[in-house]
C-alpha cells in the first residue's frame, strides 16, 4: 500500500526503503499488486526509487510491464478519442469516464491507471444515434443483441460493443444509479469541466460528481480491489480545493452519504489520504459506515486470494450502504422485477410478449436459489 499512490511522504519513503533493503518477498508483492490491479502505481514507484535495490527478474518484468501498459494506454485512448470524435460530428453528446478520463484527472498521467476498456455515457434519448455511430466505425455488441429499441432502452442502460479486441461500454445510465442512488444528471450535458487527454480537451463530468461515482464504483464491487481505494485517494489528493459541503449535500439528495464515508475512510486508513476533520468526524459516527469498511477490509482486501461472496452477501451489502428505507424497497424491487441481460438470455421472448420480461426475472432467480440449493448450477449461473 506504501507504493500504491502518486505521491510519497517522508516517512513513506523511509519505510519503504527499509523493507526493500531486508528479506524482502518480491514475488508476492508482485502478485499482489496484479490481484489488486495496482502494478501501473507500483512498478512506478519503486522503478523511480530503488530499481537498484530489487532482483534482475523483479526489475525486468516491472519494466516490461510499464511499457506494455503504456502502449496500451495510449493505443486506448487514441480509439477513444477517436469515438469522441464520431459522436460529436453526429452530434450526439458524450462523456468519457473511467477509463483514461479518470487517469488523467485522478492520477495526473495516462500510464499510472489500468483500464480495460472504455466507458462513454451518453443521453438515453440520444442512446440509439450512438449505437448507430459505433456500428458505423465497425463496433459489434459483445453479447448477442436483439437490435431492438426495446433491448437498448428497456432494463439495461449498458452495452458493451467490441473492435479489434477493444471494449467500449456505452451506457444511458451508470450502473451505480439503479445499485447505488447516484444519479446522471440532467444538466450534466451542459457541463463547461473539460480535461486534456494527448492534447485535446473533451468534456468531462464535474469532479465532486465523478467523485461520487468513483465511490459507488468501489462500493458496488464490494472494495474487492485496492485499484478502487486508489482511485477515491488520487481523487482526493489531485482537489484539495473539494467542496466538501457540496460533495456531501449532493451525496445526501442521493441517500449516498454512506457510500461516501465509507470511501474516505478507507482511503484514510489504506493510503494516508486526508480530508477536512469535521468530514472524518462524521464518517467515524456512522457506526454502519464503518462496520462496512471493516467488513471490506477483512473479508474482501485481505481475506487472500480472490474475494468471494455469494449474491445474498452482495444483496445484504449493498442494502447495507443505502440510508433510507425507500432507497432499500427500489432496490429490492429493481433486483427482483427489473430484467438483466442473463434474463433474456435465459429465454426468448417474441416481442409481444416482451412485457414478461419482468415475471419472468423472479422465476429465474427461484429457480437459481433451488438449483444452487441442490448443488446444481447451469451456464448462465456462473
Amino acid at each position: 500500500m506504501l507504493s500504491s499512490r502518486t505521491t510519497l511522504d517522508d516517512d513513506s519513503e523511509r519505510r519503504i526503503g527499509e523493507l526493500v533493503l531486508g528479506e524482502f518477498d518480491w514475488a508476492t508483492l508482485v502478485a499482489t499488486a496484479h490481484r489488486h490491479q495496482v502494478m501501473p502505481l507500483v512498478a512506478a514507484t519503486l522503478l523511480a526509487r530503488h530499481r537498484a535495490d530489487m532482483p534482475t527478474p523483479i526489475e525486468t518484468h516491472l519494466s516490461d510491464y510499464s511499457r506494455a501498459l503504456t502502449a496500451q494506454n495510449m493505443h486506448m485512448t487514441a480509439v477513444l478519442l477517436n469515438v469522441l470524435n464520431a459522436l460529436d460530428q453526429a452530434s450526439v453528446p458524450a462523456l468519457p469516464y473511467k477509463g483514461p478520463s479518470l487517469a488523467v484527472t485522478a492520477y495526473g498521467n495516462l500510464r499510472l491507471r489500468a483500464f480495460g476498456d472504455l466507458d462513454i455515457l451518453v443521453p438515453r434519448h440520444r442512446y440509439l444515434e450512438a449505437v448507430s455511430v459505433l456500428e458505423d466505425l465497425g463496433y459489434r455488441p459483445l453479447r448477442p443483441a436483439r437490435g431492438n429499441r426495446r433491448h437498448y432502452l428497456g432494463h439495461a442502460s449498458a452495452h458493451a460493443f467490441e473492435k479489434d479486441g477493444t471494449h467500449i461500454d456505452l451506457q444511458w445510465g451508470t450502473t451505480y444509479r439503479k445499485a447505488l442512488s447516484v444519479p446522471v444528471e440532467t444538466s450534466l450535458w451542459e457541463t463547461g469541466d473539460r480535461v486534456n487527454i494527448l492534447g485535446r480537451d473533451v468534456k468531462a463530468i464535474p469532479p465532486d460528481l465523478l467523485f461520487l461515482f468513483v465511490c459507488a464504483h468501489g462500493a458496488r464491487h464490494h472494495w474487492d480491489r485496492l485499484k478502487w481505494v486508489c482511485d477515491v485517494a488520487e481523487m482526493i489528493r489531485s482537489h484539495p480545493d473539494f467542496d466538501w459541503l457540496e460533495i456531501l449535500s449532493r451525496a445526501k439528495d442521493a441517500g449516498s452519504v454512506r457510500v461516501v464515508y465509507m470511501a474516505i475512510t478507507l482511503a484514510d486508513r489504506l493510503l494516508g489520504v486526508e480530508v477536512p476533520s469535521w468530514v472524518h468526524d462524521s464518517a467515524k459516527n456512522d457506526e454502519k459506515a464503518m462496520a462496512l469498511a471493516d467488513l471490506a477490509v477483512e473479508h474482501n482486501l485481505f481475506a487472500g486470494g480472490e474475494a468471494e461472496y455469494d449474491r445474498s452477501e452482495h444483496l445484504r451489502f449493498t442494502l447495507a450502504t443505502k440510508e433510507r428505507r425507500l432507497d432499500r424497497i427500489r432496490y429490492m424491487r429493481g433486483f427482483l422485477f427489473h430484467p438483466a441481460l442473463e434474463d433474456y438470455d435465459w429465454v426468448t421472448l417474441p416481442d409481444i410478449l416482451w412485457f414478461l420480461y419482468p415475471v419472468i426475472r423472479p422465476l429465474r432467480l427461484l429457480i437459481r436459489a433451488i438449483k444452487r440449493r441442490t448443488g446444481v448450477q447451469s451456464a448462465h449461473d456462473h
